[in-house]
C-alpha cells in the first residue's frame, strides 16, 4: 500500500481499528455495521465488500431466466458465457424489455379486436350445431358462426 501523508509532518498516528466511525448511514444506505461502537475498519471493510458484490455482479445465471413459466423468446435466445452460465446484466435487461414491448404490442391488438366478432372454433361450431334443436336454431343460420352471434342466442333462448 502506498503512503498517503508525509509521517514526517505527523505527531502520531491512531489505528483506523481504534477511531470510532459516529457518522449516520444515509436512509436506504447498503451499508451494514455491527450494532456496538463501529471502527473506520467496520466501515471500509463494509465498503471493500459491497464494491467486491458489484463487481461480481457481473450477470444472471441463465437458468434463471429460462426456468420461469413465463420466459420469451427473447429471454431464451440469450447466450450464456460458457465458464459461468451467466448472461451480460446487460443483454438481460434489454431482453427484458423488449419482452416488456412484445406484451404491449400484444396488449394493444387484443384491445383493438372485435372480440365478439370472433369466430367460434371448428369444434365449438361442432358442438352448437348438435344442440340445434335445444337452441332453437335454424341449422342453415350462419350467424351462429361468432362468438356475438351465439351469445345473442343464448340470451335470447334465457330471457325470451
Amino acid at each position: 500500500m502506498s503512503k498517503c501523508c508525509n509521517r514526517n509532518t505527523c505527531d502520531s498516528f491512531t489505528s483506523s481499528m481504534c477511531v470510532l466511525y459516529t457518522g449516520d448511514l444515509v436512509t436506504g444506505s447498503y451499508i451494514t455495521l455491527p450494532d456496538c461502537e463501529a471502527t473506520m475498519n467496520d466501515v471500509v471493510a463494509e465498503v471493500d465488500r459491497l464494491l467486491k458484490e458489484l463487481k461480481d455482479n457481473d450477470g444472471v445465471l441463465k437458468t434463471t431466466l429460462t426456468t420461469k413459466n413465463c420466459s420469451s423468446t427473447y429471454i431464451t435466445n440469450l447466450v450464456a458465457d460458457s465458464l459461468t452460465g451467466k448472461v451480460k446484466t446487460s443483454e438481460t435487461i434489454i431482453a427484458l424489455l423488449e419482452t416488456i414491448c412484445s406484451l404491449q404490442t400484444r396488449i394493444k391488438e387484443l384491445e383493438d379486436a372485435d372480440i365478439f366478432q370472433t369466430t367460434l372454433s371448428q369444434s365449438l361450431q361442432l358442438l352448437v350445431n348438435s344442440k340445434v334443436d335445444c337452441l332453437d336454431i335454424d341449422p342453415c343460420n350462419t350467424s351462429l358462426s361468432t362468438l356475438e352471434g351465439l351469445l345473442t342466442k343464448l340470451i335470447y333462448k334465457l330471457c325470451p
